[in-house]
């Protein structure tokens, strides 16, 4: 059982077909919303160490947010890589950490 703490935030992204800012929760989006729970967990087993600079509810938003891209571009969920958008949060998040 997995110990990640996938607690709302008040993270939000822009629609991609709106360009209204939303949030992608799982009354709304039930399978999306699971397949990007599932993508971090994969993703934080895979790289422990950066998974410390990754809200796991911003890596939802940012994933859900360009599937849903991907599937207005006429693109589905091909080409989807979770791991872009995990190094991106992790690389903002370590730029804001305080290291001593």
């Amino acid at each position: 059982m997995s110990t990640i703490d996938f607690s709302p935030t008040a993270y939000t992204v822009k629609s991609p077909g709106s360009g209204k800012t939303t949030r992608y929760e799982t009354s709304m989006y039930p399978h999306l919303v699971g397949e990007a729970l599932r993508e971090y967990t994969r993703l934080a087993d895979e790289f422990p160490n950066l998974s410390r600079f990754v809200v796991p509810d911003h890596f939802v938003q940012e994933y859900c947010r360009a599937y849903d891209s991907n599937l207005y571009s006429g693109g589905g969920s091909y080409g989807m890589q979770g791991v872009a958008h995990f190094l991106m949060l992790a690389e903002r998040g370590a730029g804001q950490a305080q290291f001593v």
